[in-house]
């Protein structure tokens, strides 16, 4: 059983987990999410504008810790990635978030996107 490790500095924030979507007749249809209130710690990680994979541009980009298990995309499962939505913008979960046994929390890093990207 880990042992839960206060974490500094904590905001309120809204994590947004998507429902795998599937093929029905033949057209792919999206199963919605769920939005939950989660407290996480934020700190800035400098980035200058960087291309992700699939041409997104990243304008900023947060190293996150929470005691919510938050996921990436998981094309097996026909999940998209998980979101944070904080101070009015959505961002995405990136890379592979971490869960630590030990502390008990997951570490992951966000990315904001530019305008008109998903």
């Amino acid at each position: 059983m880990p042992i839960q490790i206060p974490l500094l500095g904590l905001k309120t924030a809204t994590w947004r987990l998507f429902n795998p979507s599937n093929y029905v007749n033949g057209r792919w249809v999206d199963a919605g999410y769920t939005d939950t209130p989660i407290r996480v710690s934020i700190q800035p990680i400098k980035v200058e504008a960087e291309m992700l994979p699939g041409g997104e541009r990243v304008v900023e980009q947060y190293r996150c810790q929470t005691y919510a298990r938050v996921t990436t995309v998981d094309q097996f499962n026909k999940k998209v990635a998980s979101q944070i939505i904080w101070n009015n913008m959505t961002y995405k979960v990136i890379g592979f978030p971490f869960w630590n046994e030990l502390t008990g929390h997951t570490e992951f890093e966000m990315v904001r996107l530019q305008e008109g990207t998903s």
